[in-house]
């Protein structure tokens, strides 16, 4: 049976982000089957992704074929709770479709929905996969891993004392900040190593796919003039005002430079929209109609990274837009982000702009497009150089694995038979919500009896009769039959 190691991260959204880090495990493990796990089973290989399995699921059906490692690789991932990991994976429209009462049943949702974790999202509790003495019977590492908002929680302890407690269990523990290293310290007495995101070193790893991207027919007509790349999440445009960022973008092509691409990082819920940046454009060519403006649809991940590493500047709210372009020496601005803040603050020795307010957006964009690009790239070569240190250290932790037990065979029908689990979990919710429901409403019809109808039909008609009688209406003579009626309706 083949060797093989499982990703543990957010591959099971359209975030392109997250679908780079397995890339790059790629990469360094050619050897070895990677196995790509999330919240939730999904199938996301038409835009470059993967077959992605419910983890727990997944290793509830390896029963003794654990892997050589379970590695939570990238992302921020340490504090998510799973109604927003849900809330991310469900289809947006789904969510626009439930409308305004989502937000009072997400937690009930989510628990239906993903019933196989706990409260959080990404990072998981493997007490039960202990052997006898006590250990895992697979190497447990987190690596290059986000928790930029851990103080967010420090009115929960229980919260933090759970995150504390699952990750305690690893063999290895490194984030991608100091902020992040700081937390983990001081509010949860856990050490961290300190290395870089993982995909820095995208344009080593994965440079012939990106390039030959360039080459095909759509890419290459939306790169074949300068532009300036531009990427902003939802939340961040309607905060900012939809025809007041199209005004920032007509200011940019008037004042910079003539072209510019919108292109969404990721269409998770949370995430970005390509509809809004539709309107976007539009408004922004209602501006100046003469705007070459061009909103990039495609989610294959290797045309967006081609679309980003061929752009003159670019403008982001996206952490992962601005690790590739540090990879590939571009100038960048990036919007306010807490956790793009904390990773530039760690590791950019460049003068590329972070923590932006959008109002000043073209300003910013003017002070850099020309800036030196071997300055960004010793920047760059700097943050390849700790990935493939901290990767090597992941090596030899693995390496170190074959006292561990277990047969570490990939049992392949493993796949659809956690998927077949997950798909059974969600079938017996949905049956038990019909029946509940149908139950409910046997109920509300036993209530509502035949003594209990005469008596809404009665006080309704004598409700009727007094507004009446008020308004000097002849009815205030059934008043007495009325209340004859309902008097003997109340002893019957």
């Amino acid at each position: 049976m083949t060797q093989y190691i499982l990703l543990v991260g957010a591959y099971d959204r359209d975030n392109f982000g997250d679908i780079l880090f397995p890339k790059i495990y790629e990469y360094f493990f050619p050897g070895i089957s990677l196995v790509k796990g999330g919240l939730m089973g999904r199938d996301l290989r038409n835009i470059g992704g993967y077959q992605v399995v419910p983890t727990k699921f997944f290793l509830d059906c390896q029963r003794n074929n654990f892997p050589l490692a379970v590695i939570h690789c990238g992302g921020e991932i340490l504090t998510l709770p799973k109604t927003s990991g849900v809330s991310m994976n469900l289809h947006p429209d789904t969510i626009s479709r439930v409308g305004k009462y989502y937000p009072g049943n997400e937690y009930e949702i989510a628990e239906k929905v993903s019933s196989s974790v706990g409260e959080l999202a990404y990072v998981y509790d493997y007490s039960k996969y202990k052997q006898s003495d006590g250990s895992l019977p697979f190497k447990l590492i987190y690596n290059s891993v986000g928790g930029s908002d851990l103080r967010k929680y420090k009115d929960r302890p229980d919260y933090l004392s759970e995150i504390s407690r699952r990750i305690k269990q690893s063999d290895y523990i490194s984030v991608r900040d100091y902020k992040t290293r700081t937390d983990l310290d001081s509010m949860l007495n856990v050490e961290a190593k300190l290395s870089p995101d993982v995909v820095g070193m995208i344009s080593t790893t994965n440079r012939q796919e990106i390039l030959n991207a360039s080459k095909n027919s759509y890419v290459k007509n939306i790169i074949k003039n300068p532009y300036i790349l531009l990427q902003a999440n939802k939340e961040l445009i309607l905060s900012t005002g939809v025809n007041k960022f199209a005004k920032i973008c007509a200011d940019l092509s008037s004042r910079v430079l003539p072209k510019i691409v919108l292109q969404p990082a990721g269409t998770a819920g949370g995430h970005g929209s390509l509809e809004l940046l539709k309107e976007v454009a539009y408004l922004a060519m209602k501006k100046n109609p003469g705007l070459d403006i061009v909103v990039q649809e495609d989610r294959n991940i290797w045309n967006l990274l081609s679309v980003i590493s061929n752009a003159k500047c670019a403008v982001c709210s996206s952490l992962h837009v601005r690790v590739v372009t540090l990879s590939y020496g571009i100038p960048c601005v990036s919007l306010c982000n807490n956790k793009v803040s904390a990773y530039a603050k760690t590791w950019e020795m460049d003068k590329r702009p972070y923590n932006i307010v959008p109002e000043n957006i073209v300003t910013e964009v003017e002070k850099v497009i020309d800036y030196n690009r071997e300055e960004i790239f010793k920047a760059s070569k700097l943050v390849e150089d700790k990935i493939e240190k901290n990767m090597r250290q992941v090596g030899n932790i693995i390496n170190n694995s074959s006292s561990k037990s277990g047969l570490r065979g990939l049992n392949k029908h493993a796949f659809f038979e956690a998927i077949s689990k997950e798909t059974d979990t969600l079938r017996d919710a949905l049956v038990f919500e019909i029946v509940e429901k149908n139950r409910y409403r046997s109920q509300l019809k036993r209530i509502k009896s035949k003594k209990a109808y005469k008596l809404y039909v009665l006080v309704s008609k004598l409700v009727k009769a007094v507004h009446n009688t008020i308004k000097g209406s002849m009815h205030c003579l059934l008043l007495p039959v009325l209340c004859s009626d309902l008097m003997e309706l109340t002893y019957v």
